[in-house]
């Protein structure tokens, strides 16, 4: 491995593997699952993640593209819960079949949708925030002069 033209050992990566991972497959062999008619694919595809809104700049939209854009952020929401139950719908469906590597993709992905929740929440509400305040200030031609 190289990083900005000197060579890096990997002996950082020991550490990370335990005996006990390194010796799992000769340990405990795995039955032919195979030939027992078990079929272990995961499909992931029905739970996929709904595409995020585009977040708006509070400062410069109407009142009614941030209504808009609440609605969306909900649906949206409401459609990343659906992937999520979805997933763990998969996890349960699998049982006691699931390996180890699985359930591992499986949370890594359940986790990354819920970081995807939320950011956009986050996001949102910052916008909802800026625009709150950009409505409470007022404006130059609510302005009068002082006598």
């Amino acid at each position: 491995m190289r990083l900005c033209g000197k060579a890096i050992p990997l002996l950082w990566l020991l550490p990370l593997l335990s005996t006990q991972t390194l010796f799992a497959a000769q340990a405990s062999p795995q039955p032919d699952l195979a030939q027992s008619g078990v079929e272990l694919a995961m499909d992931l595809s029905p739970c996929a993640f709904a595409k995020p809104p585009e977040i708006l700049d509070a400062r410069v939209i109407s009142e009614h593209e941030m209504r808009n854009l609440g609605a969306s952020v909900r649906e949206y929401l409401s459609a990343m819960q659906d992937s999520l139950g979805c997933l763990e719908s998969v996890e349960q469906n699998l049982s006691d079949l699931i390996t180890d590597v699985q359930r591992a993709t499986i949370n890594a992905v359940y986790n990354l949708g819920v970081d995807k929740m939320n950011f956009i929440s986050s996001e949102y509400n910052k916008q909802v925030n800026v625009f709150r305040i950009r409505d409470s200030i007022p404006k130059l031609e609510d302005l009068r002069p002082l006598p």
